[in-house]
């Protein structure tokens, strides 16, 4: 199953359904976007940027329970439900700053889309290895920063 596609399922689903791993997530979920949004609104955005694009990995212990998927669910179930704008920035830092505590490397990609109606359309995800952690399908976005 494609994340994006996870991330559908996880907005249609009721908040009450939710396991005590899914309320931890989501519990963490919410720190971490109100963390992001925080350092948006503090940071230049070329500093924040400059620290989002090249995370390198820490030597620390990996946690089973924290995966690429997980965290990628648990944020997009979170953004819709804070007091705050939680944006696609906002919820790849989010993501970002988490799989980093956890030792798992990533980096924010940030893009245009290539074609619409509108004149410029800009995005942001996050990528760990191959996979979008946030910001849903991103096939019709060119990547403005560098991918490497």
């Amino acid at each position: 199953m494609r994340l994006s596609s996870l991330h559908e399922r996880t907005r249609s689903r009721s908040i009450l359904s939710l396991t005590w791993g899914d309320w931890l997530d989501f519990a963490t979920a919410t720190v971490e976007l109100g963390r992001a949004r925080l350092t948006l609104r503090r940071a230049s955005v070329q500093t924040m940027l400059e620290t989002a694009i090249d995370t390198p990995t820490h030597a620390r212990a990996y946690h089973p329970h924290v995966t690429i998927d997980r965290v990628g669910i648990a944020i997009a179930r979170a953004c819709y439900r804070v007091p705050w704008r939680a944006d696609c920035l906002i919820q790849a830092l989010a993501a970002q700053r988490w799989l980093r505590r956890h030792g798992i490397p990533s980096r924010v990609a940030i893009g245009i889309r290539e074609s619409g109606a509108n004149p410029f359309e800009a995005h942001a995800w996050l990528i760990s290895g191959d996979t979008v952690v946030t910001g849903g399908d991103v096939r019709d976005y060119l990547p403005l920063l560098p991918r490497g």
